[in-house]
């Protein structure tokens, strides 16, 4: 039989539901009881912990509105514009990276067209 080698596994995918109030951060921390192959043998392993923040999606400028605004302030963060470093809000879009594609997902949401929300 064959397994699965040395390398980075994906072992679960979690959707959270935030409870708070916007810019709170909880730690998320993983704690791993028993991790062994299909013959009992423990397999080693790395646990990576993080955060998770609450936000307000699509408010890529910070100021508790999500509007046009968001995707001009994205696209001048985009552009490398000084006074836009930052940016509040991370990948919207869910392809994993933050790029203007962002930028015209904010834009259809805002405008309202099905398929696109924040």
């Amino acid at each position: 039989a064959t397994g699965v080698g040395p390398g980075t596994i994906k072992f679960a995918n979690i959707t959270l539901q935030a409870m708070g109030n916007r810019t709170e951060i909880s730690p998320l921390n993983l704690e791993v009881v028993t991790l062994k192959n299909n013959t009992g043998i423990s397999v080693p392993y790395q646990v990576l912990n993080g955060t998770f923040e609450i936000g307000l999606s699509g408010d890529f400028s910070g100021d508790d509105v999500v509007d046009s605004w968001d995707c001009t302030y994205l696209v001048r963060h985009l552009v490398g514009l000084l006074g836009y470093e930052t940016i509040i809000d991370k990948d919207i879009s869910g392809d994993g990276v933050v790029d203007a594609w962002d930028c015209t997902y904010l834009a259809r949401a805002i405008a309202g067209i099905p398929g696109y929300s924040v």
